[in-house]
């Protein structure tokens, strides 16, 4: 018998990224859930339903937001036009051919069909990091916080994001299953071909030399972005991508992006007391009307690169040790997502959605080891890259409007968010490590006892 995640496995059927066999798991029977616990568990379904179901049909009913663009270009490709004639589409063209289904039912139809399906995915996406978190009651309470408390999931909800397909693919990159593990480069290369950025989950392959495993989600993921770009060439009328497409990878400085670009190009272009706020932080959410200048684009590639390199170099640094066992996938994946999404051009509020499973499995991890102090950092890094928006950023434009009374607090609450996100990193890369040292003590002590016997 061996150990994976804390679980004892049969020999024989050891379960990859924590998870255990069926037996494994009936061997150790969890204990059930005391009465306060589901308390605790009503009152977090109460405030989800509030916060995630009842306001987002209230504030946005029956549609708007991002939906609308996508189900405009879902109706552009029956129509046979192609997806980047519709205005504000800058996505891979594997999403457009996703909600052609949906774009068959009226808008109000769809909308609900959308709302509905978000709400199942995020449901599974906390199920499967339940389950990958092993026995016991505390992953009920752990996961049930941190969906509660993520509150980009309102932000998400309301726009009609994507986001909660691609959690349903970062669980599987990070936690694939047992006997099926080709789902996990399956995951990351679909999380790719709907939005690009998540392509930096192929990192963890890459510093852990897993080539087959690269070359499988490189190849599918570049599949689900040439066969729809090809079906649009050859069938439909149109241009192959979006007027604007270029300005995703320059950012931008409004002030709702939590991303270390557009921290920098905020600062370059600074408000000034008593003025409305600069015109790009304001319109600059409307990539396509954006307008850098030269330098301002060439800020922001480097900050970009410097970032993600960065991220890389100390990701590496941690697994340079040979004789170290490999981590679990979720920890280099939560890592990578939380390095991405500052790292990135743009990050807006709804991106830390992605960073839901990560965040429960190391704070589930931090409280199973009693390292409060850590605890404590994680939830306050979470709750500024999640909350800023809502308590701070939106009550403060409401007083001022676009006004800036206080430079100062506008540069804190604009800052808040990126300073969480980059605290987020450090957290999963400071215990990415405590881990792998962990693992190789471990290992060193089995390898000498037989000597010492």
């Amino acid at each position: 018998m061996e150990w994976v995640e804390g679980v004892k496995v049969s020999e024989g059927r050891q379960a990859p990224n924590g998870f255990a066999s069926r037996s494994a798991a009936a061997a150790t029977a969890s204990p059930r859930l005391s009465a306060g616990a589901w308390a605790l568990l009503a009152a977090f379904g109460a405030i989800y339903s509030f916060l995630y179901v009842w306001q987002p049909v209230t504030t946005r009913a029956v549609g708007g937001g991002d939906f609308a663009v996508y189900h405009a270009a879902g109706r552009a490709l029956l129509a046979g036009r192609s997806p980047y004639t519709v205005a504000g589409f800058l996505y891979p063209p594997a999403l457009s051919f996703l909600f052609a289904p949906l774009a068959l039912l009226p808008f109000r139809a769809a909308w609900w069909c959308w709302f509905a399906l978000g709400h199942a995915a995020v449901a599974w996406a906390a199920w499967w990091t339940t389950r990958a978190l092993g026995p016991g009651p505390r992953r009920w309470l752990v996961v049930g916080a941190t969906w509660t408390a993520g509150h980009a999931l309102a932000v998400s909800f309301v726009e009609g994001q994507v986001n909660a397909l691609l959690l349903v693919a970062v669980c599987l990159a990070l936690w694939p299953p047992r006997r099926a593990p080709w789902l996990g480069p399956v995951g990351a290369a679909a999380a790719f071909a709907i939005k690009v950025w998540p392509g930096v989950l192929w990192a963890e392959d890459l510093l852990l030399r897993r080539w087959r495993r690269l070359l499988l989600s490189v190849s599918l993921g570049a599949a689900l972005i040439a066969v729809p770009l090809a079906a649009i060439a050859c069938c439909l009328r149109g241009p192959l991508q979006p007027p604007s497409a270029a300005q995703n990878f320059f950012g931008t400085p409004a002030f709702l992006n939590a991303s270390l670009p557009g921290l920098a190009l905020r600062l370059s272009d600074p408000p000034t007391r008593g003025a409305d706020l600069p015109a790009n932080w304001v319109s600059g959410g409307l990539l396509q009307k954006l307008r850098l200048s030269r330098s301002d684009r060439v800020l922001a590639v480097v900050v970009s690169v410097a970032a993600l390199g960065s991220g890389l170099a100390l990701l590496a640094a941690a697994l340079r040790r040979r004789r170290e066992p490999p981590p679990e996938s979720w920890r280099m994946g939560a890592a990578l997502v939380a390095l991405a999404l500052v790292a990135s051009p743009v990050s807006w509020p709804h991106y830390p959605v992605l960073q839901l499973p990560g965040t429960a499995a190391l704070a589930h991890e931090l409280l199973a080891a009693g390292r409060w102090r850590r605890l404590s950092a994680l939830a306050l890094c979470f709750l500024a890259v999640n909350w800023t928006e809502a308590l701070v950023v939106g009550p403060y434009v409401t007083a001022y409007g676009i006004v800036v009374s206080a430079p100062a607090v506008t540069w804190a609450i604009t800052t808040l968010p990126v300073g969480g996100g980059v605290g987020l990193f450090v957290l999963h890369l400071l215990e990415l490590r405590t881990n792998r040292r962990a693992g190789a003590s471990a290992a060193n002590s089995v390898t000498a006892a037989p000597a010492a016997a």
